[in-house]
């Protein structure tokens, strides 16, 4: 599963362009989501599943002795009790395809479609730097993301102690 996040993405980045190129996923943001989410999604799956193997099986025990089926056990304990994995998860997620420069710069070709991390590297040329835009710019590209996460650290803290109170 993490073979996939061993690789450097240099490693990646011809045999995708190759294939991209093959398949008119080049220049088409549909290329760069797809991925990141390839590139991402083995990580994210083997911290969910750490996350889920570290949940005490007792209380999915509790809830069948309780009568609750399959289903009401997945959605009212198992899912509640790991919302601290999935939100770290997904704050992992989003930060890796926000950041994501390489595979932007590969894929990405029309000024129009350019990510943020290639916005910011214009700001640097051959023969000045804008550090005032950089600077502001880089603020701004961290404040989606603090708030983000600011706004789930509550329900990140509450999931440690597995929802007991």
């Amino acid at each position: 599963v993490l073979v996939v996040k061993i690789l450097p993405p240099m490693v990646l980045s011809i045999p995708l362009y190759t294939l991209f190129t093959k398949v008119k996923l080049i220049n088409n943001l549909w290329g760069l989501i797809l991925v990141n989410q390839v590139y991402t999604l083995p990580y994210c799956i083997w911290m969910l599943f750490g996350f889920m193997k570290g949940m005490p099986i007792e209380f999915e025990q509790a809830a069948e002795i309780d009568g609750a089926s399959k289903m009401k056990t997945v959605t009212n304990v198992v899912i509640p009790l790991s919302s601290s994995g999935i939100v770290a998860t997904a704050i992992f997620s989003i930060i890796i395809a926000w950041d994501e420069f390489l595979f932007a710069l590969l894929f990405i070709r029309t000024p129009r479609l350019q990510t943020l991390p290639l916005k910011i590297v214009s700001f640097i040329t051959e023969y000045e730097t804008l550090w005032g835009e950089l600077m502001a710019i880089g603020l701004l590209a961290t404040l989606p993301v603090l708030l983000f996460s600011g706004y789930y650290y509550k329900r990140l803290t509450e999931g440690f102690s597995l929802g007991l109170k």
